[in-house]
C-alpha cells in the first residue's frame, strides 16, 4: 500500500510538470528595428516586459494562435516565432525584435 502512494504521488508530479506546473522564467533581451531593447520575461501563460526607465512593468497574456504565439496587454502585442518578435505598441507600426541575449523556447 505505501509503494502505492509513493508511486500515485510520483505519477500526479510527474502530469503537473507536464501541464505547465513548472513556472520557470525564462529571460530575452531583444535589439529593435526601431527604438531602446527591450527584455521580456516568459513565464507559464505571461509575457512581462521590463521598464527599465523607472515606470511599470507591462504584463502581457498568451492567446492561441494558428502559428506562433501571441501575447497581448491593452496596449501591447507580442508575436513569437523563433528568436524573433514582431512587438506593437498601440497603433504603431509593428516592429521586428531579434533576440541578444537568452533563449525564447
Amino acid at each position: 500500500m505505501k509503494w502505492c502512494v509513493v508511486g500515485l504521488a510520483v505519477m500526479l508530479l510527474s502530469a503537473w510538470a507536464a501541464v505547465g506546473g513548472d513556472e520557470r522564467e525564462i529571460r530575452v533581451t531583444y535589439d529593435c528595428e526601431r527604438g531602446p531593447p527591450i527584455t521580456v520575461v516568459f513565464a507559464g501563460n505571461t509575457a512581462r516586459i521590463l521598464d527599465t526607465g523607472g515606470g511599470r512593468d507591462t504584463v502581457l497574456t498568451r492567446r492561441v494562435t494558428g502559428s506562433g504565439v501571441l501575447y497581448e496587454s491593452t496596449t501591447r502585442t507580442i508575436r513569437r516565432q523563433g528568436n524573433q518578435i514582431v512587438y506593437t505598441i498601440g497603433r504603431t507600426a509593428p516592429m521586428t525584435c531579434t533576440a541578444v541575449r537568452g533563449r525564447p523556447r
